[in-house]
């Protein structure tokens, strides 16, 4: 007879196997605590188990008999040896609820679980019809989450049912942050076909109904399960969003993090009402739930079939005049305007130019709504990491003035546009509203090789920004800002890589120079009457200038233009009278777009050594002029170098050495300049990234985004490998969205 320890001590709800230590830790696994002490300790035990087998568990050996009689409980094992293949182990849950009855059943061979069976008795019909739901979302394929896949429905004599479904392998744990409101989306589109109760009120949609912490799991690889369907049903618009935002702030002892239509808190709270409540333990959880239900006032009223969507958009920076943040912010709200009418919250630096444009563009569907900062923030403008705390500030007004407008309705996504980093927590959860976060950077460092051209305080610039980087990442409102956005758009490989595995499975590769407005490009046939290699950045250590200078010893009889201003430009100035480049360097300081854009056009080449970059919006106005440019492909630049359209026009060079790279970079300027200068077309395809905000929109808001199509591509840069980015967004193929679980007649699972 096989043996087993009840497990957790006290509780005792699951038998775990004693056969063997492989076959103890799966067995451990359907024990899932969602409490921060519970956690640790299960996580203790899971360690020692590992290290010293089943006697590591603080329990006697016992035995464990099947509540039915042998000869069932034997017919019914063979009958899983048949469907699910041979096992010999397994671990038992018996659930401690009093309003559930039955067990369940996890089949382990060797050290992985492969197979899960839940047993009931009395209601065979209930096992069927969640067996036809399992079908509907395997059917249907949701990209937010996975759930079982139901293999059979068997019955014995006694009463007994049991649903045999797969089982999730590895290890798995209750997800630290998850986007509930786009897997509740991807539940009500998989269950579209699930009968409606003949009472059922006309607006109520297909939910799972028990969407909680403890049936959410996230594995290693950050992909998310969902288990326990036996409570799908119909219910009001966002139901299950909202009972998981309400039992996860009930688990973690904090408020609520959005508000609820009260329609949907009043559904729940009845629920919960008639439940029946065995255990102290399930009462205070209880309690704690109804409290959280009550805090989540009111909030948006659901969108109108039909209507266009309207969008909340944080842009901090924005100006249609600037360029770096402030025009990636810009290139956002306009991008997003092609989707949705837009309210925009917007700091007070750049509301003149902004009252300018739409004057210019009474037309337009973007209303500006500025939101003030506090009155230290001129002070606050000295430093990187002072600016960012007084962003911080601003988003708290804005906030606040976000919540003003919701009370009036009408909003359907929300979108956080500027400032662009993963590590910073944004108050858009807090919102109620379905959001798209960036594009996101703040994850490219400075390669190693390349740290002597940062200087001392450039290169301490950039241990401290690593570590503070590092440090703002962790905090668990940053965590929960990502866990829960519908879609991270992500500006670069990097950032790519940085974020939680469960949000870099649905995130989105697009630089914010895909989405900004491209300029006029001016003709110019023939070679420029006095040519000049053109360099565009704020002179800091990250831009990498003192690359760029390097590289010029290598193109002789050129000279080189640097438009830009910053606190490097004494250190650039002694470094190319070192260099002897005095007489072919001129710096010309900061100069409007419309003057920049005039040195564009009558530069022969760009040069572009951007050590540390995120996104390269100058880089794309270079490309939409039509400039040939060499380029340093590391960060951002590397991203926008796989939007170019002819990449004749293009040299890309990978970090190495500092003078291996001077020299390569050299060489690729001088191979542009031999060119033959000719008519400028614009080198930048930005349709994908268009296409790609789109798709963001339209999970966000349940609309398909079928308006913008991305282009054919052309082939890579000379040097630069074929991008990777359809392997990379996590998007998958468009749905009807129906499902064929609930269609015609159901295959019999009864055995």
């Amino acid at each position: 007879m096989p043996r087993f320890k009840a497990y957790p001590p006290g509780l005792g709800q699951v038998s775990v196997p004693v056969d063997s230590g492989a076959a103890a830790l799966a067995g451990l696994a359907l024990y899932t605590p969602c409490r921060g002490r519970a956690l640790w300790l299960h996580r203790r035990m899971l360690e020692l188990t590992r290290r010293y087998g089943p006697r590591a568990l603080p329990a006697a050996v016992r035995a464990w008999s099947p509540p039915m009689p042998g000869e069932e409980w034997e017919a019914l094992k063979e009958g899983w040896r048949g469907r699910a293949g041979e096992f010999d182990s397994y671990a038992v849950y018996e659930r401690s609820q009093a309003e559930r009855t039955g067990f369940a059943v996890l089949l382990i061979r060797g050290s992985r679980p492969i197979a899960f069976v839940r047993l009931l008795r009395g209601d065979p019909g209930r096992l069927r019809k969640e067996y036809r739901i399992l079908e509907s979302v395997a059917c249907h394929g949701p990209a937010s989450f996975r759930a079982p896949v139901p293999l059979a429905v068997e019955t014995v004599s006694s009463g007994w049912g049991a649903l045999l479904t797969t089982a999730f392998s590895g290890p798995h744990h209750v997800p630290r942050a998850a986007p509930a409101r786009l897997i509740g989306r991807e539940i009500t589109a998989a269950l579209s076909g699930l009968p409606r109760a003949p009472a059922t009120s006309a607006g109520w949609e297909p939910m799972h109904g028990d969407l909680t912490p403890w049936n959410l799991r996230e594995r290693e690889d950050g992909s998310l399960c969902l288990l326990d369907w036996e409570e799908a049903a119909w219910g009001p618009p966002g139901a299950d969003a909202v009972l998981y935002e309400a039992t996860a702030c009930a688990l973690r002892r904090r408020s609520p993090g959005w508000t609820a239509p009260r329609e949907t808190i009043d559904f729940w709270r009845g629920r919960l009402a008639a439940r029946v409540r065995g255990a102290e333990r399930d009462r205070r959880l209880g309690e704690a739930v109804d409290r959280c239900l009550r805090a989540m006032r009111a909030g948006p009223t659901p969108r109108v079939a039909g209507r266009r969507p309207r969008a909340l958009v944080f842009a901090y920076a924005c100006d249609p005049a600037s360029g770096s943040e402030p025009g990636a912010g810009w290139g956002v709200v306009r991008a997003v305007e092609r989707l949705a009418d837009c309210v925009v919250l917007v700091g007070p630096e750049h509301t003149a130019s902004l009252a300018r444009w739409r004057r210019r563009h009474p037309g337009s569907r973007i209303e500006f709504v500025t939101v003030d900062e506090p009155g230290w923030a001129g002070r606050a403008k000295v430093h990187r990491i002072t600016w960012f705390l007084l962003y911080l500030a601003w988003l708290r007004r804005a906030a606040r003035r976000a919540r003003v407008l919701l009370r009036a309705g009408g909003y359907d996504v929300a979108v956080h546009a500027t400032y662009s980093v993963y590590w910073l927590p944004s108050p858009i959860r807090s919102l109620g509203l379905p959001y798209v976060l960036g594009p996101v950077g703040g994850a490219v460092g400075t390669p190693p090789r390349l740290w002597p051209a940062l200087g001392w305080r450039g290169a301490f610039d950039e241990a401290l920004d690593r570590v503070a980087v590092r440090f703002a990442a962790a905090l668990p409102a940053t965590r929960r800002t990502l866990g829960e956005a519908s879609t991270v758009l992500a500006q670069n490989r990097a950032t790519l890589d940085r974020l939680p595995p469960a949000v870099k499975s649905r995130a989105i590769e697009v630089s914010h120079v895909e989405l900004g407005e491209p300029p006029v490009p001016r003709p110019l046939v023939g070679a420029p009457s006095s040519p000049f290699v053109l360099c565009v950045g704020a002179l800091e250590p990250r831009k990498g200038l003192a690359l760029a200078l390097r590289a010029m010893r290598h193109v002789p009889g050129i000279p080189l233009v640097v438009a830009g201003e910053g606190p490097d430009r004494a250190r650039l100035e002694r470094l190319s009278r070192r260099l002897g480049l005095e007489d072919r360097v001129r710096f010309v300081g900061r100069v409007e777009r419309a003057a920049l854009f005039a040195l564009i056009d009558e530069a022969r080449a760009g040069l572009v050594t951007w050590l540390r970059e995120e996104g390269g919006m100058a880089l794309g106005e270079l490309m939409q002029r039509g400039l040939p440019v060499a380029v340093l492909g590391h960060g951002g630049p590397a991203r926008v170098l796989d939007a170019c359209a002819d990449p004749g026009r293009v040299r890309w060079v990978s970090p190495a050495g500092l003078d291996d790279t001077a020299r390569r970079l050299g060489t690729a300027l001088r191979s542009l300049l031999e060119r033959p200068a000719g008519s400028r077309r614009p080198s930048l395809d930005s349709a994908p990234g268009q296409a790609a905000l789109a798709r963001a929109v339209g999970l966000a808001t349940a609309v398909p985004a079928t308006d913008v199509r991305p282009s054919r591509r052309s082939a890579p840069a000379p040097g630069r490998p074929r991008s990777r980015r359809g392997d990379s967004r996590g998007n998958t193929p468009s749905r009807d969205g129906t499902s064929r679980g609930f269609r015609g007649a159901a295959p019999t699972p009864d055995a």
